[in-house]
Protein backbone atom coordinates (compact mmCIF):
# COMPACT_ATOMS: atom_id res chain seq x y z
CA UNK A 1 0.00 0.00 0.00
CA UNK A 2 1.21 3.53 -0.68
CA UNK A 3 2.14 5.48 2.37
CA UNK A 4 -0.68 7.62 3.77
CA UNK A 5 -0.55 10.74 5.88
CA UNK A 6 -2.35 10.66 9.27
CA UNK A 7 -4.77 13.31 7.97
CA UNK A 8 -5.73 11.05 5.07
CA UNK A 9 -6.32 8.09 7.37
CA UNK A 10 -8.37 10.25 9.73
CA UNK A 11 -10.57 11.40 6.86
CA UNK A 12 -11.68 7.78 6.24
CA UNK A 13 -12.25 6.95 9.89
CA UNK A 14 -15.89 6.28 10.69
CA UNK A 15 -17.51 8.73 13.17
CA UNK A 16 -18.13 7.52 16.70
CA UNK A 17 -21.63 6.44 17.61
CA UNK A 18 -22.39 9.10 20.19
CA UNK A 19 -25.46 11.02 21.22
CA UNK A 20 -25.16 14.80 21.50
CA UNK A 21 -24.98 14.60 25.29
CA UNK A 22 -22.33 11.86 25.16
CA UNK A 23 -20.33 13.88 22.65
CA UNK A 24 -20.52 16.94 24.91
CA UNK A 25 -19.40 14.97 27.97
CA UNK A 26 -16.44 13.60 26.01
CA UNK A 27 -15.25 16.66 24.10
CA UNK A 28 -16.80 19.91 25.39
CA UNK A 29 -14.65 22.10 27.62
CA UNK A 30 -16.05 25.25 29.24
CA UNK A 31 -13.73 28.24 29.30
CA UNK A 32 -15.96 31.28 29.89
CA UNK A 33 -17.96 29.89 32.78
CA UNK A 34 -18.39 30.33 36.52
CA UNK A 35 -17.06 26.76 36.74
CA UNK A 36 -14.51 26.24 33.91
CA UNK A 37 -13.62 22.70 32.94
CA UNK A 38 -15.11 19.66 31.19
CA UNK A 39 -18.80 19.81 30.37
CA UNK A 40 -20.95 17.50 32.49
CA UNK A 41 -24.53 16.89 31.41
CA UNK A 42 -25.25 15.58 34.91
CA UNK A 43 -25.03 19.20 36.10
CA UNK A 44 -28.01 20.10 33.89
CA UNK A 45 -29.75 16.72 33.50
CA UNK A 46 -32.88 18.23 31.93
CA UNK A 47 -30.79 19.18 28.86
CA UNK A 48 -29.89 15.56 28.08
CA UNK A 49 -33.12 14.74 26.24
CA UNK A 50 -33.20 18.17 24.56
CA UNK A 51 -29.71 17.69 23.11
CA UNK A 52 -30.25 14.05 22.16
CA UNK A 53 -33.47 14.94 20.33
CA UNK A 54 -31.24 16.84 17.90
CA UNK A 55 -29.79 13.54 16.65
CA UNK A 56 -33.22 11.87 16.43
CA UNK A 57 -33.90 11.38 12.72
CA UNK A 58 -37.69 11.57 13.26
CA UNK A 59 -37.61 15.07 14.78
CA UNK A 60 -37.26 18.03 12.42
CA UNK A 61 -37.66 20.93 14.83
CA UNK A 62 -36.86 21.44 18.52
CA UNK A 63 -38.39 24.35 20.44
CA UNK A 64 -36.79 25.31 23.75
CA UNK A 65 -38.75 27.87 25.79
CA UNK A 66 -37.01 28.53 29.11
CA UNK A 67 -36.23 30.99 31.83
CA UNK A 68 -32.77 32.38 32.50
CA UNK A 69 -29.86 30.43 33.99
CA UNK A 70 -30.90 27.00 32.74
CA UNK A 71 -28.35 26.52 29.92
CA UNK A 72 -30.48 26.84 26.78
CA UNK A 73 -27.72 28.58 24.78
CA UNK A 74 -25.25 25.87 25.78
CA UNK A 75 -27.58 23.24 24.32
CA UNK A 76 -27.29 25.06 20.97
CA UNK A 77 -23.50 25.23 21.30
CA UNK A 78 -23.28 21.51 22.11
CA UNK A 79 -25.45 20.58 19.12
CA UNK A 80 -23.27 22.79 16.92
CA UNK A 81 -20.06 21.08 18.07
CA UNK A 82 -21.71 17.71 17.42
CA UNK A 83 -22.55 18.70 13.84
CA UNK A 84 -19.02 19.95 13.11
CA UNK A 85 -17.40 16.77 14.43
CA UNK A 86 -19.94 14.01 13.75
CA UNK A 87 -22.10 15.05 10.82
CA UNK A 88 -20.70 18.12 9.01
CA UNK A 89 -23.16 19.94 6.76
CA UNK A 90 -23.83 23.62 5.88
CA UNK A 91 -25.25 25.37 8.94
CA UNK A 92 -26.61 28.75 10.01
CA UNK A 93 -26.74 30.32 13.48
CA UNK A 94 -29.03 33.34 13.82
CA UNK A 95 -28.89 35.96 16.58
CA UNK A 96 -31.18 38.99 17.06
CA UNK A 97 -28.76 41.40 15.34
CA UNK A 98 -25.64 41.30 13.17
CA UNK A 99 -23.78 43.09 15.98
CA UNK A 100 -24.71 40.22 18.34
CA UNK A 101 -23.42 37.69 15.80
CA UNK A 102 -20.09 39.50 15.43
CA UNK A 103 -19.57 39.87 19.17
CA UNK A 104 -20.50 36.26 20.03
CA UNK A 105 -18.38 34.94 17.17
CA UNK A 106 -15.23 36.65 18.46
CA UNK A 107 -15.79 36.39 22.18
CA UNK A 108 -17.50 33.05 22.64
CA UNK A 109 -17.58 30.75 19.62
CA UNK A 110 -13.89 31.08 18.73
CA UNK A 111 -12.98 30.35 22.36
CA UNK A 112 -15.30 27.33 22.36
CA UNK A 113 -13.85 25.90 19.11
CA UNK A 114 -10.27 26.23 20.33
CA UNK A 115 -11.14 24.49 23.61
CA UNK A 116 -12.77 21.48 21.89
CA UNK A 117 -10.04 19.11 20.63
CA UNK A 118 -12.51 17.30 18.35
CA UNK A 119 -13.31 20.54 16.51
CA UNK A 120 -10.12 22.57 16.77
CA UNK A 121 -8.30 20.62 14.04
CA UNK A 122 -11.35 20.74 11.77
CA UNK A 123 -11.60 24.52 11.91
CA UNK A 124 -9.98 26.15 8.89
CA UNK A 125 -9.28 29.38 10.68
CA UNK A 126 -7.33 31.06 7.87
CA UNK A 127 -10.24 30.68 5.46
CA UNK A 128 -12.78 31.79 8.04
CA UNK A 129 -14.24 35.22 8.68
CA UNK A 130 -16.10 36.55 11.69
CA UNK A 131 -19.50 35.81 10.13
CA UNK A 132 -18.65 32.75 8.04
CA UNK A 133 -16.51 30.03 9.59
CA UNK A 134 -15.09 27.19 7.52
CA UNK A 135 -14.70 23.60 8.77
CA UNK A 136 -13.95 20.28 7.12
CA UNK A 137 -16.92 19.55 4.87
CA UNK A 138 -19.06 22.48 5.97
CA UNK A 139 -19.43 26.18 6.68
CA UNK A 140 -21.15 27.97 9.54
CA UNK A 141 -22.90 31.22 8.65
CA UNK A 142 -23.49 33.61 11.56
CA UNK A 143 -26.38 35.96 10.88
CA UNK A 144 -28.47 38.72 12.40
CA UNK A 145 -32.27 38.59 12.25
CA UNK A 146 -32.23 42.30 11.40
CA UNK A 147 -30.40 41.71 8.10
CA UNK A 148 -32.25 40.16 5.16
CA UNK A 149 -29.04 39.85 3.13
CA UNK A 150 -27.31 37.76 5.81
CA UNK A 151 -30.29 35.37 6.03
CA UNK A 152 -30.68 34.96 2.28
CA UNK A 153 -27.46 33.01 1.83
CA UNK A 154 -26.58 29.48 0.72
CA UNK A 155 -28.70 26.36 1.30
CA UNK A 156 -28.20 24.82 4.75
CA UNK A 157 -29.04 21.58 6.51
CA UNK A 158 -28.86 22.77 10.13
CA UNK A 159 -30.47 25.94 11.45
CA UNK A 160 -29.96 27.31 14.96
CA UNK A 161 -32.15 30.24 16.12
CA UNK A 162 -31.21 31.88 19.43
CA UNK A 163 -33.43 34.30 21.41
CA UNK A 164 -36.11 34.37 18.71
CA UNK A 165 -38.43 36.66 20.69
CA UNK A 166 -35.87 39.43 20.24
CA UNK A 167 -36.08 39.16 16.45
CA UNK A 168 -37.82 41.97 14.55
CA UNK A 169 -41.31 41.00 13.30
CA UNK A 170 -40.24 41.59 9.71
CA UNK A 171 -37.28 42.91 7.70
CA UNK A 172 -38.32 45.57 5.23
CA UNK A 173 -40.24 43.92 2.40
CA UNK A 174 -38.69 40.49 3.06
CA UNK A 175 -41.11 39.38 5.79
CA UNK A 176 -40.56 37.30 8.93
CA UNK A 177 -36.84 36.59 9.60
CA UNK A 178 -37.59 33.11 11.00
CA UNK A 179 -39.43 32.00 7.88
CA UNK A 180 -36.78 33.67 5.75
CA UNK A 181 -34.09 31.61 7.51
CA UNK A 182 -36.13 28.40 7.22
CA UNK A 183 -36.30 28.90 3.46
CA UNK A 184 -32.60 27.95 3.42
CA UNK A 185 -33.53 24.41 4.61
CA UNK A 186 -35.59 23.47 1.54
CA UNK A 187 -32.70 21.85 -0.33
CA UNK A 188 -32.30 19.40 2.58
CA UNK A 189 -35.99 18.62 3.08
CA UNK A 190 -36.40 15.41 5.08
CA UNK A 191 -32.94 15.49 6.64
CA UNK A 192 -32.75 19.11 7.84
CA UNK A 193 -32.95 20.14 11.47
CA UNK A 194 -33.96 23.36 13.25
CA UNK A 195 -33.31 24.19 16.90
CA UNK A 196 -34.82 27.40 18.26
CA UNK A 197 -34.65 28.79 21.78
CA UNK A 198 -35.71 31.86 23.71
CA UNK A 199 -37.26 33.23 26.85
CA UNK A 200 -40.87 34.17 26.05
CA UNK A 201 -42.35 37.67 25.86
CA UNK A 202 -46.06 37.62 24.96
CA UNK A 203 -48.53 34.92 23.89
CA UNK A 204 -48.16 35.93 20.25
CA UNK A 205 -44.35 35.92 20.45
CA UNK A 206 -42.25 33.61 18.29
CA UNK A 207 -41.21 31.09 20.93
CA UNK A 208 -44.59 30.74 22.68
CA UNK A 209 -46.36 30.34 19.33
CA UNK A 210 -43.85 27.65 18.31
CA UNK A 211 -44.14 25.90 21.69
CA UNK A 212 -47.95 25.77 21.76
CA UNK A 213 -48.10 24.54 18.15
CA UNK A 214 -45.59 21.71 18.75
CA UNK A 215 -46.65 18.14 18.03
CA UNK A 216 -45.49 17.19 21.52
CA UNK A 217 -45.16 19.73 24.35
CA UNK A 218 -43.13 18.45 27.28
CA UNK A 219 -42.47 19.57 30.86
CA UNK A 220 -39.82 18.31 33.27
CA UNK A 221 -41.12 16.46 36.32
CA UNK A 222 -39.10 15.80 39.44
CA UNK A 223 -39.80 13.55 42.48
CA UNK A 224 -40.60 14.84 45.96
CA UNK A 225 -37.82 13.67 48.33
CA UNK A 226 -40.51 12.84 50.94
CA UNK A 227 -43.28 10.99 49.07
CA UNK A 228 -41.62 10.36 45.69
CA UNK A 229 -44.50 11.89 43.69
CA UNK A 230 -43.36 13.33 40.35
CA UNK A 231 -44.49 16.89 39.67
CA UNK A 232 -43.85 19.99 37.64
CA UNK A 233 -42.20 22.77 39.66
CA UNK A 234 -44.65 25.68 39.91
CA UNK A 235 -44.18 29.19 41.27
CA UNK A 236 -47.29 29.13 43.50
CA UNK A 237 -45.77 26.30 45.56
CA UNK A 238 -42.73 28.39 46.60
CA UNK A 239 -43.49 29.42 50.19
CA UNK A 240 -42.10 31.56 53.04
CA UNK A 241 -43.18 32.38 56.64
CA UNK A 242 -46.41 34.33 57.22
CA UNK A 243 -44.66 37.09 59.19
CA UNK A 244 -42.49 37.82 56.14
CA UNK A 245 -45.60 37.91 53.97
CA UNK A 246 -47.02 40.54 56.34
CA UNK A 247 -43.75 42.45 56.00
CA UNK A 248 -44.19 42.51 52.22
CA UNK A 249 -47.77 43.73 52.58
CA UNK A 250 -46.77 46.53 54.95
CA UNK A 251 -43.98 47.65 52.60
CA UNK A 252 -46.48 48.64 49.91
CA UNK A 253 -44.60 50.22 47.02
CA UNK A 254 -41.60 51.33 49.12
CA UNK A 255 -38.59 49.90 47.25
CA UNK A 256 -36.28 50.12 50.27
CA UNK A 257 -38.71 48.17 52.47
CA UNK A 258 -39.32 45.62 49.74
CA UNK A 259 -35.58 45.17 49.36
CA UNK A 260 -35.26 44.53 53.08
CA UNK A 261 -38.09 42.00 52.98
CA UNK A 262 -36.59 40.25 49.94
CA UNK A 263 -33.27 39.70 51.70
CA UNK A 264 -35.02 37.96 54.59
CA UNK A 265 -37.22 35.86 52.31
CA UNK A 266 -34.22 34.74 50.25
CA UNK A 267 -32.99 32.58 53.12
CA UNK A 268 -36.36 31.48 54.52
CA UNK A 269 -37.99 29.90 51.44
CA UNK A 270 -39.02 26.31 50.82
CA UNK A 271 -41.00 24.38 48.20
CA UNK A 272 -44.28 22.71 49.13
CA UNK A 273 -44.94 19.32 47.54
CA UNK A 274 -48.19 19.31 45.53
CA UNK A 275 -49.02 15.79 46.75
CA UNK A 276 -47.98 15.37 50.40
CA UNK A 277 -47.65 19.06 51.34
CA UNK A 278 -44.26 18.49 52.97
CA UNK A 279 -41.61 21.19 52.90
CA UNK A 280 -38.75 20.57 50.45
CA UNK A 281 -35.61 22.32 51.67
CA UNK A 282 -34.07 24.95 49.42
CA UNK A 283 -30.60 23.38 49.39
CA UNK A 284 -28.40 22.75 46.31
CA UNK A 285 -27.93 19.04 47.03
CA UNK A 286 -31.70 18.54 47.42
CA UNK A 287 -32.53 20.36 44.19
CA UNK A 288 -29.81 18.52 42.26
CA UNK A 289 -30.98 15.15 43.54
CA UNK A 290 -34.49 15.94 42.33
CA UNK A 291 -33.23 17.11 38.92
CA UNK A 292 -31.13 14.00 38.32
CA UNK A 293 -34.09 11.76 39.13
CA UNK A 294 -36.46 13.75 36.91
CA UNK A 295 -37.76 13.10 33.41
CA UNK A 296 -39.58 14.87 30.58
CA UNK A 297 -43.26 14.12 30.22
CA UNK A 298 -45.79 15.06 27.53
CA UNK A 299 -48.50 17.47 28.68
CA UNK A 300 -50.95 15.69 26.37
CA UNK A 301 -50.61 12.38 24.48
CA UNK A 302 -49.19 13.21 21.01
CA UNK A 303 -51.70 12.91 18.18
CA UNK A 304 -49.81 11.43 15.24
CA UNK A 305 -46.10 11.51 14.36
CA UNK A 306 -43.83 13.90 16.25
CA UNK A 307 -41.91 16.27 13.96
CA UNK A 308 -41.77 19.33 16.20
CA UNK A 309 -41.14 18.80 19.91
CA UNK A 310 -41.36 21.62 22.45
CA UNK A 311 -39.67 21.83 25.85
CA UNK A 312 -40.83 24.28 28.52
CA UNK A 313 -38.64 24.97 31.56
CA UNK A 314 -38.68 27.75 34.17
CA UNK A 315 -35.75 29.00 36.25
CA UNK A 316 -37.15 27.02 39.20
CA UNK A 317 -35.19 24.10 37.72
CA UNK A 318 -31.87 25.94 37.52
CA UNK A 319 -29.06 24.26 39.52
CA UNK A 320 -27.43 27.66 40.04
CA UNK A 321 -30.43 29.68 41.26
CA UNK A 322 -32.10 28.97 44.60
CA UNK A 323 -35.85 29.18 45.06
CA UNK A 324 -35.14 31.84 47.67
CA UNK A 325 -33.37 34.02 45.13
CA UNK A 326 -36.33 33.71 42.75
CA UNK A 327 -38.71 34.60 45.60
CA UNK A 328 -36.58 37.67 46.42
CA UNK A 329 -36.73 38.70 42.77
CA UNK A 330 -40.53 38.50 42.86
CA UNK A 331 -40.78 40.58 46.07
CA UNK A 332 -38.76 43.38 44.47
CA UNK A 333 -40.72 43.35 41.21
CA UNK A 334 -44.38 42.45 41.85
CA UNK A 335 -45.42 46.07 42.58
CA UNK A 336 -43.89 47.42 39.38
CA UNK A 337 -45.39 46.31 36.02
CA UNK A 338 -42.20 46.41 33.92
CA UNK A 339 -40.15 44.58 36.55
CA UNK A 340 -42.97 42.07 37.05
CA UNK A 341 -43.12 41.46 33.32
CA UNK A 342 -39.41 40.63 33.29
CA UNK A 343 -39.96 38.24 36.21
CA UNK A 344 -42.82 36.46 34.43
CA UNK A 345 -40.83 36.16 31.18
CA UNK A 346 -37.25 35.57 32.31
CA UNK A 347 -37.74 33.61 35.53
CA UNK A 348 -41.04 31.76 35.13
CA UNK A 349 -40.70 31.36 31.33
CA UNK A 350 -44.33 32.38 30.88
CA UNK A 351 -45.74 34.96 28.45
CA UNK A 352 -46.88 38.33 29.74
CA UNK A 353 -50.64 38.72 29.50
CA UNK A 354 -52.04 42.24 29.46
CA UNK A 355 -54.95 41.87 31.88
CA UNK A 356 -56.41 45.26 30.95
CA UNK A 357 -56.89 44.04 27.39
CA UNK A 358 -58.57 40.87 28.69
CA UNK A 359 -61.11 42.68 30.91
CA UNK A 360 -64.76 42.43 29.77
CA UNK A 361 -67.63 44.81 30.43
CA UNK A 362 -69.29 42.28 32.73
CA UNK A 363 -66.11 42.01 34.83
CA UNK A 364 -66.02 45.79 35.24
CA UNK A 365 -69.70 46.02 36.18
CA UNK A 366 -69.29 43.22 38.72
CA UNK A 367 -66.83 45.36 40.66
CA UNK A 368 -69.18 48.34 41.10
CA UNK A 369 -69.53 49.69 44.62
CA UNK A 370 -72.98 50.39 46.09
CA UNK A 371 -72.39 54.12 46.41
CA UNK A 372 -75.22 56.62 45.98
CA UNK A 373 -74.73 59.18 43.20
CA UNK A 374 -73.86 62.59 44.61
CA UNK A 375 -73.23 61.32 48.15
CA UNK A 376 -69.69 61.03 49.55
CA UNK A 377 -69.17 57.72 51.46
CA UNK A 378 -68.32 58.19 55.16
CA UNK A 379 -64.97 56.36 54.90
CA UNK A 380 -63.77 58.38 51.87
CA UNK A 381 -60.45 60.23 52.30
CA UNK A 382 -60.16 61.85 48.90
CA UNK A 383 -62.27 62.47 45.80
CA UNK A 384 -60.72 61.98 42.34
CA UNK A 385 -61.97 62.81 38.88
CA UNK A 386 -61.07 60.99 35.68
CA UNK A 387 -61.80 62.44 32.25
CA UNK A 388 -61.77 60.72 28.83
CA UNK A 389 -61.52 63.23 25.98
CA UNK A 390 -63.56 62.38 22.89
CA UNK A 391 -63.81 64.27 19.59
CA UNK A 392 -66.80 66.42 20.56
CA UNK A 393 -67.45 65.57 24.23
CA UNK A 394 -65.97 64.35 27.50
CA UNK A 395 -66.71 61.34 29.68
CA UNK A 396 -65.93 62.00 33.31
CA UNK A 397 -66.16 60.01 36.50
CA UNK A 398 -65.91 61.08 40.19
Amino acid sequence: MPRRFPEEIAAWRLPERLTVSEHSDKYRVLRQSAKPGPWRTDNTPYLREVMDAFADSDIEEIVLCTGTQVGKTESINNALLYVIHQDPAPSMLVYPTVADAESISKNRLEVMFRACRAVKDRWEERRSTTLEMQFWGMFLALCGANSASSLASKPIRYLFLDEVDKYPPYIGDEGDPINLAKERLKTYTGISKCLMSSTPTVETGNIWTALTSSDDRRTYRVPCPHCGAFQKLEWQRVKWPEDLQAMIHDAGGDKAKLRKASQKIRYATWYECSECGQRIADRPEVRMSMLRAGHWESEEPPDGPIRRVGYHLSSLYSPWVSWGRIAAEWVESYQFPEALRNFINSWLAEPWIDKAAKTTIDEVLAKRAANVRGEVPKDAKLLTAGVDVQKDHFWYEI
